[in-house]
Parts: structure tokens; C-alpha cells; sequence
């Protein structure tokens, strides 16, 4: 059963929420404000959050037969399968998705009693998020047009970088708006890249996904406009001394950047093809991620 819950949670993908947590822990140890108990507490309430988001999307793409009909699934897309190969019922996927909701919920409120109602704000807001995306026909996957990967980015990256910080720091920054941007596009690229392999599947499904919305080839060039983004937000934090010098260490995966800029441009239309890209595209909001945090973490150190 554990094998099973592991699979249906894609704990690989926690990464999504490691990296924010970590981000927003590392500033307010450098604004003298670390609490190794309050970091636990962030860390776990997210993973729930996230494991929630996944296996109740999987539900909910279940019932509008997305995953059903994808038939170019792998590791990275087309969900846990867990449903799809009869290891879970659906019922029992919505209610470990619940269950998981309510474990962030209940951590959400005890930071709540402990450090304030703010914490509210950012545990609310992640909830909506999570119904919100995966609601067949209604919702932000299957209507938004983008607005879906808007959404998980938000989630993401503001929300879990600014809760993380608030719950150690109680207040927020000009800083650690700037740095809570960098996940958030980060998560948006990987959302973004693997509507390709899932293309057919989402058209059928009419799950109004960017890369359903603008055609595989024009998508090409949105994905590059988010890695542009991405790296010119990071300098020009620097530039306007809004984030640490050190900072730039996360441009050290910019040739990972181009390398799978390039495969995307050759196998766009290549369901199986395009799998490497997404691969790639997951180990630059890893190592992008953490990256960051180094080198505002040594920044510390260096005055």
C-alpha cells in the first residue's frame, strides 16, 4: 500500500516544493530569523499541499478522462497512473488526496495559533489553488488558457516562498518578493513543457493547456520567453540591488537552458521525443532552484 501511496503522491516531483521552502528558509536565516522547528512545519504543510494537488488532479483528470485517453505517458507526464492501472480506486485517490488536504490545513492552523493570521491568507490561497486547477470543464486547467500554469506558478512560487518567510520572519520584503519569483517561473516551465507529450490527450479532453492553446510550434517560443525571463529577472535583481550578488550562481544552468531549448525546437511534435526535454527542464528548476538559495545563503556570510 505504501508503494502505492508513494506512487499516486509522484514524490519525485516534491522538488516543486523542497526548492521555494528552502528559498524563503534561507533568506530569513539571512535576516536572522531561522527556526529549524517553523522550517519543519512549512516543509511538511507544503509537501501535503503538494502531494494533495497531485493526487486530487489525478482524480479529477480521471473523471475527465484525460489520463484515460493519454497515450504517451511517462515519467514526467500523463499522472501516477494509479487509477488508470488499477492500483487505486478513484474514491480511494480522492480521499488520500483529502486526507493530505486536511494535514496541510491542520499545520496551516497551528502556525495560525503560533505566529499569526496571516498564515491563513497563504494556507486559503493554496487551497483554492489546488481545487481550482483541477476541476474538469471548470477548472483553470481546462478554461484558463495559460491561466492553469499561472496558477501553479503563484502556488508555487510566491505563495510557498512568502509563507515560508513570514511564519520565520513575520513581515515581508522587497527581497523576498524578488526571489519568490524565480521558483514560480521555474514551475511554470516545467508545467508548460509537459503539455507537449500530453498535446493529444488535453485536445481530446478540451483541457485548455498553453501548449493547447497556442499549437505546438508557436509554443516553442513561449517556452523560451519564460527561460528569458527567468534569467533577466535574477540579473536585474542584482542590477537594482533588490537580491545578493551571489545571487548569480543560478545562472549556472543556463547551457542546461540552451541544450533543451534546442532538443525542444527539433522533437516539438515528437510526443516520445520530447520526453528528454521535460527531463531536462525538471533538473533546471532543481538546480536553478538551489542554486539561488546558495548564493543568497553565502551571501551571509560575506556581509
Amino acid at each position: 500500500m505504501l508503494k502505492a501511496v508513494m506512487q499516486a503522491l509522484r514524490a519525485p516531483f516534491f522538488t516543486g516544493t523542497i526548492v521555494p521552502v528552502v528559498i524563503g528558509a534561507v533568506q530569513a536565516t539571512r535576516a536572522g530569523r531561522f527556526d529549524i522547528t517553523l522550517f519543519f512545519l512549512c516543509l511538511v504543510g507544503a509537501l501535503s499541499f503538494h502531494g494533495a494537488a497531485n493526487v486530487i488532479n489525478d482524480y479529477f483528470d480521471y473523471l475527465g478522462g484525460t489520463d484515460n485517453v493519454n497515450r504517451y505517458h511517462n515519467l514526467f507526464s500523463g499522472g501516477s497512473r494509479v487509477i488508470q492501472d488499477g492500483i487505486l480506486t478513484p474514491k480511494q485517490t480522492l480521499t488520500l488526496g483529502i486526507i493530505l488536504l486536511c494535514v496541510g490545513i491542520a499545520i496551516g492552523l497551528y502556525l495560525v495559533i503560533r505566529v499569526g493570521w496571516m498564515v491563513l491568507l497563504f494556507g486559503v490561497s493554496g487551497t483554492i489553488l489546488v481545487l481550482a486547477y483541477s476541476i474538469p470543464r471548470y477548472g483553470l486547467a481546462y478554461v484558463g488558457r495559460g491561466l492553469g500554469e499561472l496558477a501553479v506558478a503563484v502556488g508555487f512560487g510566491p505563495l510557498m516562498v512568502l509563507g515560508t518567510y513570514w511564519v520565520m520572519a513575520g513581515s515581508l520584503s522587497a527581497t523576498i518578493w524578488w526571489l519568490s519569483l524565480t521558483p514560480g517561473l521555474l514551475i511554470a516551465l516545467i508545467l508548460f513543457v509537459n503539455g507537449y507529450p500530453d498535446y493529444e490527450a488535453d485536445l481530446k479532453t478540451a483541457k485548455c493547456t498553453a501548449v493547447v492553446t497556442l499549437g505546438r510550434a508557436r509554443a516553442r517560443w513561449v517556452y523560451v520567453l519564460i527561460l528569458a525571463a527567468l534569467y533577466l529577472e535574477i540579473v536585474l535583481g542584482v542590477v537594482l540591488s533588490i537580491i545578493p550578488v551571489l545571487s548569480l550562481l543560478a545562472l549556472v544552468t543556463i547551457p542546461i537552458a540552451v541544450a533543451a531549448t534546442r532538443k525542444l525546437f527539433i522533437v516539438y511534435d515528437d510526443p516520445r521525443g520530447v520526453v528528454p526535454v521535460c527531463g531536462m527542464t525538471i533538473g533546471l528548476h532543481l538546480i536553478t532552484g538551489l542554486s539561488l538559495a546558495l548564493g543568497v545563503g553565502m551571501s551571509s556570510f560575506m556581509g
